[in-house]
């Protein structure tokens, strides 16, 4: 399973926490609908 941490909180300290709390990327908010498409279509196909 693939998490995705979509956050308002985009500091380095930030995407550390996320990763270290499971989470495989880290998008801000707003997320760019182009590249959350873009890493669901790469996430689907490994």
């Amino acid at each position: 399973m693939t998490l995705v941490a979509v956050t308002g909180w985009g500091q380095p300290k930030d995407r550390v926490l996320a990763a270290e709390s499971g989470f495989n990327h880290h998008l801000t908010k707003p997320a760019d609908v182009d590249q959350f498409r873009a890493l669901l279509e790469t996430e689907m196909h490994r």
